[in-house]
This record gives C-alpha cells, sequence and structure tokens, in this order.
C-alpha cells in the first residue's frame, strides 16, 4: 500500500516537498511525474523534492512502491493542477432485467457535513432524465446492442460536487466508471452530434486511440472573474436597462441570459497573497452556481461585493479554470475588467491564458474599462460606461457569441484518467476540434474565445 500525504491542493508551480506513506516490505519508492522518474529512494523517510517548473501546468505525480526484487507492490497517482479533492462521495446501482440490459439506476450518497444534495443531474447517452426518486430512476427505452452511459452529478453546500459514470449494453455487464476523462470537443457549424460509436479511433494519447464511452450536451458552466473596479459601471448599467424596459415585457435581471442549462458564478480576484512558499487555496470569495435562463450576466456578475485586498487577476483566472474543467460541463471563463490597475503577481495573464489552453478550458476577456489592458491578449472591449444604446448593443452580441459557442460544445468521456494537454484528435476526426483550439480558418486574432 502506498498513498501520497503531500495533497498539493491549489496552484503549484517551483519546486515543492512531497511525502508518501507506505505499508509492507517496501525496499525502493520511484516518483515520476508525467510519466518521468524524478527520484527513486531505498529507504525512508520517503520524501522527495520535486520541481514542478515555472510555468503553470497540469501534471500526473506517480509514487511506484517496489520490493528487494525490483517488483512493483502498488502505486499511487495525484493529480497536480487539474481538481479539487472531493468531499462528498456517491455511488450508483443498476437493478431490474439482465445485467447488460437494465431497468433503472439509482444513487446513494454520503457528504462530510451536509448528507443531502442541493439537487442532482442524472443524463443518459447526453440527455438529462426526470425522475422523482433519485433511488430509483427509470431508464428509457434503448438499443442493448450498443453502448450507453449513464451519468450523474450530486451538487452539495459550498460548490461541492460528487461526479460517477457507468456504461452498459454491447452484450457486457454495467460496470461503473470511476476513471473517465471528461474532454470537452467543439463541434464545427452544421455539424451533427457524433454517436460514441461513430468516435471511436478519434482521440488519440501517445498516438494510441481512447475508447470513448459517451458524448454529453448536457449543463454548461459560465464562471465570470470580475475586476471589482466594474461594480459601479454594473450597477449603473442595469439602472439604465431598468429605465429602459419600463414600457417593455421582462426583467432587469434577466438582461444578457445565457439560456436553459447554462449556470454562471462569479468568482472575486480579490484576496490575501500567500507567501511565495505556501500553497494558494481558498483565497476568492465566490457566489452560488445560478441558472441562466431568467437571470442575466450582468444581474448575476455584480453579486460578489467587491473586497478590499489585492487583485490577484491571474491566480483567480487559472483557479476558476481548474473549476471550469472540473465540473465536466460545457464550460467557459469570463473575464471582465476594469480600470484597476495591474500589480506583480504569482502568475503573469499570459501565463494564465496558457494554463486555460492546457486544460482546454474557453477564455474571454471583456474590457468594461475606458482602456484595453494589453497584457491578456486578444480583449473584447464592450463599452458600457459610454454611450448606452451603443454599449448593450455590443454587450448583446458578445452575450450571442458566448451563447453560441457554448451551444457547439460537447462532452466526450473517454475511458482512462489522462491529462488534457495530452489528448489529440486523429487524422479521421472531422466536423469537430478539441474545444480551446482554434479552427483552421481562424487565427489567434480573430477567434474570439480560447
Amino acid at each position: 500500500m502506498i498513498e501520497f500525504i503531500s495533497l498539493l491542493l491549489g496552484l503549484v508551480s517551483g519546486s515543492h516537498p512531497v511525502e508518501v506513506n507506505v505499508v509492507g516490505a517496501v525496499a525502493s519508492v520511484e516518483l515520476q511525474l508525467d510519466g518521468r522518474e524524478v527520484e527513486t529512494l531505498r529507504r525512508p523517510p520517503w520524501r522527495f523534492d520535486c520541481d514542478f517548473g515555472t510555468a503553470l501546468v497540469p501534471h500526473e505525480l506517480t509514487a511506484i512502491a517496489r520490493n528487494a526484487e525490483g517488483r512493483e507492490l502498488g502505486r499511487a497517482r495525484h493529480w497536480v493542477n487539474l481538481q479539487q479533492r472531493p468531499v462528498a462521495e456517491a455511488a450508483m446501482v443498476f437493478s431490474g432485467g439482465e445485467p447488460s440490459e437494465p431497468q433503472q439506476v439509482g444513487l446513494v450518497w454520503e457528504s462530510l457535513g451536509q448528507r443531502q444534495p442541493q439537487s442532482i443531474e442524472v443524463l443518459f447517452d447526453g440527455t438529462p432524465l426526470n425522475f422523482e426518486d433519485p433511488t430509483r430512476i427509470p431508464l428509457p427505452t434503448y438499443d442493448p446492442e450498443n453502448i450507453h452511459l449513464v451519468s450523474a452529478t450530486l451538487h452539495f453546500r459550498d460548490e461541492t460536487r460528487s461526479r460517477l459514470e457507468a456504461t452498459f449494453g454491447a452484450g457486457h455487464g454495467s460496470e461503473i466508471k470511476s476513471e473517465l476523462t471528461a474532454l470537452a470537443v467543439t463541434l464545427n457549424k452544421k455539424a451533427k452530434t457524433p454517436k460514441p460509436e461513430d468516435l471511436q479511433g478519434w482521440f488519440l494519447k501517445d498516438g494510441k486511440p481512447l475508447k470513448v464511452h459517451g458524448v454529453e450536451n448536457g449543463f454548461a458552466e459560465v464562471i465570470v472573474v470580475r475586476d471589482p473596479d466594474v461594480q459601479s459601471t454594473l450597477e449603473a448599467t442595469l439602472d439604465l436597462i431598468e429605465q429602459w424596459r419600463l414600457s417593455r415585457s421582462g426583467r432587469r435581471t434577466a438582461f444578457g441570459n445565457l439560456g436553459y442549462k447554462t449556470y454562471l458564478r462569479v468568482l472575486s480576484p480579490a484576496g490575501a497573497p500567500l507567501s511565495p512558499t505556501e500553497v494558494t487555496r481558498d483565497m476568492f470569495v465566490q457566489s452560488e452556481s445560478v441558472e441562466t435562463s431568467n437571470h442575466g450576466l450582468l444581474w448575476l456578475s455584480q453579486q460578489t461585493r467587491p473586497q478590499s485586498f489585492p487583485l490577484l487577476l491571474p491566480d483567480a483566472v487559472a483557479l476558476a479554470g481548474v473549476q471550469a474543467h472540473a465540473s465536466t460541463r460545457r464550460r467557459a471563463v469570463l473575464l471582465l475588467l476594469g480600470d484597476s490597475p495591474s500589480l506583480e503577481q504569482a502568475y503573469s495573464a499570459e501565463a494564465a491564458r496558457h494554463y486555460l489552453q492546457l486544460l482546454r478550458v474557453p477564455f474571454y476577456v471583456w474590457s468594461l474599462g475606458s482602456e484595453p489592458r494589453s497584457e491578456w491578449g486578444d480583449v473584447q472591449t464592450v463599452p458600457l460606461a459610454g454611450d448606452f444604446s451603443k454599449g448593450h448593443k455590443i454587450f448583446k452580441r458578445a452575450v450571442e457569441t458566448l451563447r453560441e459557442d457554448l451551444d457547439a460544445q460537447r462532452i466526450v468521456w473517454l475511458e482512462g484518467s489522462h491529462l488534457p494537454q495530452n489528448i489529440e484528435l486523429a487524422p479521421q476526426a472531422v466536423g469537430l476540434r478539441l474545444t480551446g483550439v482554434s479552427p483552421p480558418d481562424l487565427d489567434s486574432g480573430q477567434r474570439r474565445g480560447g
């Protein structure tokens, strides 16, 4: 038995101590970073100094315990800069019919401090299921000769989630898949959602095909990182919208909504900086996740009040990327910039943007201030603080672009756990691209997200 003692939570770069605990007659422990050997220890303490590099990159950390003959006794894997550790767990149980043709699925769960989830989403082959009792959810009619994917996400308090998947069909019994990778892809215009069987061989890691277990067009999540300096602009714009809509139907809070099945939450970039030798975590205030069909982006984006701490915009953007990736939903991160001065940061704006590209999380930057911030690269100016008649039209177009890009996303479930930057498309893949990668006919200056 071997397990990591060093959790390495939050955003990690540079050199950090890594310690593992082993049980049994272990003669050596090998530490690997992204498949490359870092060091092998032959006696306790099993403590390593691991250099994660200066860039902010998702990593796979592996520790392998061996006996005196070199035979592997066990291994432990830990993701760095990729996901948050769960404080809630769930399980899925199939029943009724033959093992390969179940008729219903049930969920059971436990969590720390909060036993009941606030909401539960269950999808069958990417389509949401309606149910009253989560312990007895009827499955729709399906073809038992094909592979089918059932996925469930349980949402607990404080944005805690538990996610699990299972596949069945094609002559095999139901199989709970605790190790599946949710890869975001974007369909080309007019392309239809392909079936899982049509996607086999389209996704590669190290030149080898990865098995596809399902394709989802479920819920989407947008995480907004908002410069506190835009608070007054948002409030003034909402007041103007309210006056503008006095003789029209609809609410000001719904202006700029992203539509059904899209959730939004706000992450404040203001937080107390930690020592460079410490791990950055839980620094930023964030709102609850809200469904946007009746709540517009402008109204939701000003719900988290400004903080007085120093602004750590790149750190917050990077953390938002981790959260968006971990949600396993269609995703995007939106940065709303004002005129707040730039401070020296642990990570640069360029590093944060590159990190989201590695995560395959689309990134949008809207400048609501008087001057675009050049350090963020491709920035779209949304002049809400100026002429309202002009500014609100530009804002509506920006929202429509974001909504269209989200609508074109799909989540492909691949067998195994993989770093997102290690997955590539095979030459025969057509009609889609990896999310966050610009299509061939658009260069980086033309592409508006990612």
